[in-house]
């Protein structure tokens, strides 16, 4: 124990910092070999090996694939190699904060595959996310990595074919940032989205979620086990639209699905629109579902799409209360 003692005791009295300005100015996540010699001869040096290229607000050197993904977000312009499609969603809870359901999709065509060796293919994509607030300051990191053999399975995280990933995370009210990256290690490529968005309300006497656009219903398995996620039924994920065209001829009616809470009654109907090109197109009234022992309501519905035209479309919600009505809206755009 002496010895070991006296030994760290010389290290700490030989020890010596450098530093060096790498000419490989790029943050690309990679890892980069570093060898330090001297010239006196019969000393031992004892140094780290090399490190991770990351941009200077990562305070941590981080595995590969999700380095990688990480640097991109610091990229400038951002890279955009293959479709990611993003989006952060807001539900009211009674709590102080409220709860924000997160989702980062590739297309399951639009990701290379790889022949491992036991000779079957599968591939290799990271997501990474942050979420911050309007003075830049973090307050949440996501991440998962799938390794998805072809042909491609349904479950929680395959949907329709596709990679999702679906985290849960829990934010006040305010303004946020959703800065979400995907890397395919097999292509080597990388794609990054940017997408403002609003935490929950909490002071309006009427408080509506996200609008959110269905896409499909997908069966969980196994069932999620953290936190009530608004968006399961049962066993099934209500999936939404993050940016797809919607195709009238293979979806005659758009649904959709929203929350609303109220600290008094809440009315028994709502009004839906849907508004192109500046130009309110359709409006109806639709009758809202008897709240639940907590005053929340959770409402689905559907909108005809036989006379719109393609083009860009607006779908908006209102639901009344006595101080002014609560409003959300969702952008889809619509193809023959």
């Amino acid at each position: 124990m002496k010895d070991g003692l006296l030994e760290m005791g010389e290290d700490m009295r030989f020890h010596y910092i450098s530093s060096y300005t790498p000419r490989n100015r790029t943050d690309d996540g990679r890892f980069r070999e570093v060898s330090v010699e001297v010239r006196r001869r019969g000393l031992e040096v004892r140094t780290r090996h090399g490190y991770f290229a990351m941009p200077p607000t990562v305070l941590r050197p981080l595995p590969d694939p999700k380095a990688k993904a990480l640097a991109a977000l610091e990229l400038t312009p951002p890279p955009s190699h293959f479709p990611l499609f993003a989006a952060a969603l807001s539900f009211p809870t009674d709590g102080p904060e409220g709860l924000v359901p997160v989702f980062l999709e590739v297309p399951g065509d639009r990701f290379e595959l790889a022949v491992g060796s036991d000779g079957s293919l599968r591939g290799d994509v990271t997501f990474v996310a942050r979420i911050r607030d309007e003075e830049g300051r973090l307050f949440a990191r996501l991440g998962q990595r799938f390794r998805p053999n072809a042909p491609l399975p349904t479950g929680k995280d395959v949907q329709t074919g596709g990679l999702l990933c679906h985290p849960l995370v829990r934010l006040p009210a305010g303004r946020f940032v959703l800065e979400a990256a995907a890397y395919d290690a097999v292509a080597d490529k990388t794609s990054v989205r940017v997408q403002p968005f609003r935490g929950p309300e909490k002071e309006a006497a009427a408080r509506l979620s996200s609008l959110v656009v269905a896409k499909a219903i997908r069966r969980l398995d196994p069932l999620p086990e953290e936190e009530p996620d608004p968006l399961v039924f049962g066993d099934s994920l209500l999936q939404p639209n993050l940016g797809e065209t919607v195709h009238k001829s293979e979806t005659p009616s758009l649904a959709f699905f929203f929350v609303a809470q109220g600290r008094e009654r809440l009315p028994e109907e709502a009004v839906v629109e849907v508004w192109g090109e500046g130009t309110r197109v359709g409006r109806s009234a639709m009758k809202l579902e008897p709240p639940d022992p907590e005053g929340t309501v959770r409402q689905g519905g559907s909108v005809s799409l036989a006379s719109l035209r393609p083009g860009l479309y607006t779908l908006k919600v209102e639901v009344a209360s006595g101080e002014g009505p609560a409003r959300a809206e969702a952008s889809f755009s619509l193809a023959e």
